[in-house]
């Protein structure tokens, strides 16, 4: 089960990346868990890998 904050920069919830999650996965958990935004041409995933700030990352970001 993955772990959320809350983002107030992007008013949304932000999915934790833990060891071992998948490009798959986190773009599952924030799509279905309200983690997204839309940035005017592409839908992007809020998340915070490990010792990172949360961020927002289109789908093709995310699975490189």
């Amino acid at each position: 089960m993955s772990k959320y904050e809350f983002a107030e920069q992007y008013n949304i919830a932000c999915v934790v990346i833990e060891p071992g999650d998948t490009a798959d996965k986190i773009i599952q958990d924030a799509a279905q868990n309200g983690a997204t935004y839309f940035d005017g041409e592409d839908t992007c995933y809020c998340v915070r890998f490990p010792n990172r700030p949360q961020e927002v990352y289109t789908e093709n970001a995310l699975r490189r």
